[in-house]
């Protein structure tokens, strides 16, 4: 595959990074990753979860938004991974990825499998004790990193998660 090269940049030159899914979870807590590729992460706080730390780069003309949590939950605290890349090349790109940070596939945290499928339902009862859907994720983990955020806010709704039977198909609005 060749010399593959991570190359830091700076976020301004990143574009709009608010919901990118996770794509993947790397095996290196924040101090071992910046220790061993030399990049420096930004932080600001995060209600919930406390610091976080980012860092956008480059690899092979992809860029990755890298980001950690030392004092949130486990799985935060190790290196998460997102992506600006479509479906079909994400498979390369992640292949890339892995060689440039010396690890294999199997050795990752956790993989994003169904990135079309947005099956996991955050929903809030708001005052009126009304069900409201607020969002939709691939995968559990999103969904309650989300409604972990958001019960973080301290506001009076109950938020829960619910997988949905089928994403696409919305009976009570036909």
């Amino acid at each position: 595959m060749g010399c593959l090269v991570i190359d830091q940049i700076r976020d301004k030159n990143w574009k709009e990074i608010s919901e990118l899914d996770i794509r993947c979870i790397l095996p290196f807590t924040l101090d071992e990753f910046e220790v061993r590729f030399h990049l420096s992460f930004d932080c600001y706080e995060e209600a919930g979860l406390g610091t976080c730390h980012f860092c956008v780069m480059w690899v092979d003309f992809t860029p990755y938004l890298l980001r950690a949590y030392p004092q949130g939950p486990k799985a935060a605290q190790y290196i998460s991974v997102a992506a600006q890349i479509s479906e079909e090349n994400w498979d390369l790109a992640l292949s890339k990825l892995l060689a440039t940070v010396g690890i294999e596939r199997k050795e990752l945290v956790w993989e994003q499998t169904e990135p079309n499928s947005s099956k996991w339902v955050l929903y809030r009862f708001d005052d009126n004790d009304n069900e409201v859907e607020m969002f939709r994720y691939a995968d559990k983990l999103r969904a309650e990193w989300a409604q972990m955020k958001f019960e973080a806010k301290s506001h009076k709704q109950t938020y829960f998660i619910s997988e949905s039977i089928s994403p696409q198909f919305y009976p009570d609005k036909i």
